[in-house]
């Protein structure tokens, strides 16, 4: 199956911002023809909670649109967050190991080239110098 220039966008944007902050092993997974409400799956790992916590700030800060849903943003073990056609898988190490959704979808992963954005390209966001908040919304 075929991804939109939408959907295309929003994960090469979510793996980009992911990777700036050095999100561990990202992998993508297409739940399109799933009995699942989300179409993909972004995984990545963290070293620790203060890694997870920056690459969830990272991606509030950065991303055109906030989550629907977020969870486990307080333990910051295993924090999902729910943009609708895209869900977003952050684990701790132990967590990610854990759980494993790695294997679970295993026959449902894709590779999506992330090229570097060109500078000036209109995809930087202003920055006011605060964090956006943590918490569960």
């Amino acid at each position: 199956m075929t991804l939109t220039a939408d959907e295309t966008q929003f994960v090469e944007q979510s793996l980009r911002v992911l990777l700036d902050k050095k999100a561990e092993d990202p992998v993508v997974i297409d739940l399109r023809e799933e009995s699942i409400p989300t179409g993909f799956f972004v995984v990545v790992g963290a070293d620790n909670p203060v890694h997870a916590k920056a690459l969830v700030t990272a991606l509030r800060k950065e991303l055109p649109r906030k989550p629907r849903q977020s969870e486990g943003l307080n333990e910051r073990r295993w924090i999902v967050l729910d943009y609708g056609d895209v869900t977003i898988h952050v684990f701790q190490r132990e967590a990610r190991k854990f759980y494993d959704l790695d294997s679970l979808w295993a026959d449902k992963r894709i590779e999506i080239e992330i090229e570097p954005e060109p500078p000036g390209s209109g995809q930087e966001v202003a920055d006011d110098g605060a964090d956006p908040p943590i918490g569960d919304v």
